[in-house]
């Protein structure tokens, strides 16, 4: 997916790489895994306009005494703009955003209760849907000890990219960025595995 570069309003617009074909819901072929892995905390720096930008919102962040934790910061990048994930020392994640050609730059920051219960079995939505280059994207928190193996919306694959694993304060929650070719007008169905066994799980959205 290359979407053309789109002006910045009341939201950051980004453009997302590495997109999947769309294709009915349901288990994805062995050698077409549907999500993909981040480069993690302190992971490869990616390109230099996105080191910059990370620099440039951990540095926003601190001054607004959010900033990151010990374990550092996640990047999922593109190749016109980035988003990075980070946990603060106080149970907040925080989503920034950013393009890559020196345009808006944001952030924002949840508690970890946006999670839900301890021993809840489902998935949930933290962050989003946001704009992103036509299409749209969420935050996600896999259940404790469950993984996302699946987002799809109205049939179509969406690009799931895994995050990171957080802290206990989030009781370990696996999260994940998910690409989606439009904004969602429905709920999105997420296939989440727990103890051996898969589930679909109709997760409502805002948009």
């Amino acid at each position: 997916m290359t979407p053309a570069p789109a002006a910045l309003a009341a939201c950051l617009v980004l453009a997302a790489c590495g997109a999947q074909g769309a294709g009915p819901g349901g288990p994805a072929a062995p050698s077409a895994p549907p999500v993909r892995t981040s480069a993690g905390p302190s992971g490869p720096s990616g390109s230099p306009g996105a080191e910059r930008a990370e620099a440039a919102m951990v540095e926003q962040a601190r001054r607004k005494g959010q900033g990151p934790d010990g374990s550092g910061v996640s990047r999922v990048a593109s190749p016109r703009a980035a988003a990075f994930l980070w946990e603060t020392a106080g149970d907040r994640l925080c989503l920034g955003e950013s393009a890559l050609d020196g345009g808006m730059t944001s952030f924002k920051c949840v508690r970890a209760v946006t999670a839900g219960p301890r021993d809840s079995p489902a998935a949930s939505l933290l962050f989003g849907p946001g704009a992103l280059g036509g299409g749209g994207r969420v935050v996600l928190a896999a259940p404790p000890g469950g993984e996302v193996v699946l987002v799809s919306h109205g049939g179509a694959r969406a690009e799931t990219t895994f995050v990171r694993t957080l802290s206990s304060g989030w009781s370990g929650r696996r999260l994940y960025y998910v690409v989606l070719p439009a904004l969602p007008r429905g709920p999105l169905d997420v296939t989440v595995r727990s103890g051996g066994k898969e589930r679909v799980q109709s997760l409502p959205t805002t948009g």
